[in-house]
Order: C-alpha cells, then structure tokens, then sequence
C-alpha cells in the first residue's frame, strides 16, 4: 500500500489481520497515532509507516513482535523516545530508523540510542553505529 494517496487514521481492525507479515503504508499521508493493537500481530516483521503524517509517541508494544525485523518510522510526527521494548530486540530487530538525527540548533524529535539510522525534517540520514552518531550528509 506504499505511495498510494492514503489518508485518515490507521484503522484499530488491522489488529484482526493475524496473517499480517508486513505491513507497508510508506509515503501516504496517514495521520494519527500508530495503534498499539500491532503489537499483538504474532508473525508481523516488517513495518514500514515512514513518510506519513503520524503523531504521537512510539507505543511500546511493538517490542512485543518476536518477527519483527524492519521498523522504519522517519518522515513523521512522532515524538518522545524509542521504548526499551524496542530497544532491547537490537539483536533480532535489523532495521530501526527514525527522525532521531539532531542538526545543531534543531533538536532531534525522537530520542532513539539504538536506531540503525537517524534522519532529521530534510530528509537527511545518518548512520548510527554502535551507539555512536556520525553523519553523513551536510555539515551539522
């Protein structure tokens, strides 16, 4: 469902979807909060919401999702810090990006110490390797 001029809240009724492997909605303009209810998808391992109008912090039953491997979040509105729910899944989870990447007088808009990359409001990204930020892209 990526690029698809798909707009409103993500449905709850997707947490009825128990055969869901992934669950791709990147660069709509899906607003709202992400429903925690995605955390209860057993066999979801892949989320990919990157590019919408979400709002909200990160719920942290998504760290519930054994199979998850990917979660990409950046080009949103989301707020606050990864949960440790996530955090603590580094060893499975190999994809984790979000709009963590603070440039200078911008401060990041979420908090995240153990995203795979971090990008900021234009779009720029950087790596985050072993905790440690380094960019890649302007002169931040």
């Amino acid at each position: 469902l990526n690029a698809n001029q798909l707009s409103g809240d993500i449905p709850t009724m997707i947490g009825n979807l128990s055969k869901l492997a992934a669950l791709l909605m990147e660069t709509n303009s899906l607003k709202g909060s992400i429903p925690p209810i995605l955390g209860t998808l057993n066999i979801l391992n892949t989320i990919d919401l990157a590019f919408n109008q979400l709002t909200g912090t990160i719920p942290p039953e998504l760290g519930d999702l054994k199979e998850l491997g990917s979660l990409l979040l950046q080009g949103n509105n989301l707020t606050g810090s990864v949960p440790h729910s996530i955090c603590v899944r580094r060893d499975s989870l190999s994809t984790l990006i979000m709009d963590c990447l603070s440039t200078g007088l911008v401060p990041a808009e979420v908090e995240c110490m153990c995203c795979t990359q971090c990008c900021n409001d234009d779009f720029c990204c950087s790596w985050n390797k072993q905790r440690q930020r380094y960019d890649t892209c302007g002169n931040f």
